[in-house]
């Protein structure tokens, strides 16, 4: 399938936004024939950025006023999008740049490769990374999940789905949605030859016992999201996908490890992990602010 931009427009969530983020945006802006641009800043992102944004040509901006999260920010421009006609949303983060015809080369992949575009959900690029470094030899791959930075959505399997997890807030809502996709019978498809500069976290190198470890560094706040979002997402679709269950949680236990090992504000996040795992259990979800009756993050 060719890239048709009038059936393809774009999404990107900003939250307190680089002065260069317009930048970003210009890098697929010619591949789309629109970009929703949600601003989940506390108050609105500042005026001098906002004025760069608006002054790029196709760009609609739509102000929260207040963090929302990830998945109300994305249900928010997907829900513009197939009001009016759009039939696949490209999304985005705010810090990401797409390679030259990213979008066009998705589709040509899946073409090539004999899939029928309307019994997939979701396509994304290979997310390439000091963490993630070793490229697979397939071109294209059925998986469990994509990362939704890159990833171009099917809106008739958007809407059969009925959208993002909002009460996840952030972290793993990319997870719980494709893994929602594949349940419906849709596929979940990484195009491998499309690589996508992206950085999880604050990525540092450390030495243990002369293996080089990957070291994440996710702040306090984002401890709690992915130590309660993960919990949630491996049990809900454990008995499906028991595979992605297990990895998971391995990759918890290993990012604790290391954690301990190697960051700093040990205490503060151990202590972030456990009020995740708690409210878990207590089934206990949006936004952390709200639930604990606080005004600063974690």
């Amino acid at each position: 399938m060719k890239n048709n931009r009038k059936r393809i427009c774009g999404a990107v969530t900003i939250f307190n936004p680089p002065c260069d983020v317009h930048e970003n945006m210009l890098t697929y802006l010619k591949q789309i024939k629109k970009l929703y641009v949600v601003d989940n800043t506390d108050g609105g992102s500042d005026k001098k950025i906002l004025k760069k944004i608006k002054s790029l040509r196709k760009v609609e901006i739509i102000s929260n006023g207040e963090n929302l999260g990830i998945a109300a920010a994305m249900n928010i421009a997907c829900g513009r999008a197939v009001k009016e006609g759009y039939d696949f949303v490209l999304t985005m983060d705010h810090d990401s740049r797409a390679p030259e015809n990213m979008v066009g080369d998705l589709f040509r992949f899946t073409s090539e490769k004999g899939y029928d575009i309307s019994g997939v959900g979701i396509i994304g690029p290979f997310p390439y990374d000091r963490a993630n470094p070793s490229v697979p030899e397939a071109d294209v791959e059925e998986t469990v999940y994509v990362l939704t930075s890159g990833s171009v959505m099917n809106m008739k399997a958007y809407v059969e789905t009925g959208g993002f997890c909002e009460k996840l807030f952030i972290d793993r809502v990319d997870d719980e949605y494709c893994l929602r996709l594949k349940k419906m019978g849709y596929r979940v498809l990484r195009v491998n030859r499309v690589l996508l500069d992206h950085n999880l976290g604050d990525i540092t190198e450390h030495s243990l016992f002369g293996r080089k470890q990957i070291v994440t560094n996710h702040s306090v706040y984002r401890r709690y999201y992915i130590t309660r979002n993960l919990f949630f997402v491996s049990k809900k679709y454990g008995k499906l996908f028991p595979g992605y269950a297990r990895e998971q949680r391995r990759t918890f236990l290993f990012d604790t490890a290391k954690l301990l090992l190697f960051e700093n504000e040990k205490f503060s996040k151990i202590k972030s992990i456990l009020t995740g795992f708690l409210d878990y259990k207590k089934g206990r979800f949006g936004k952390f602010e709200s639930i604990h009756g606080l005004t600063k993050t974690v």
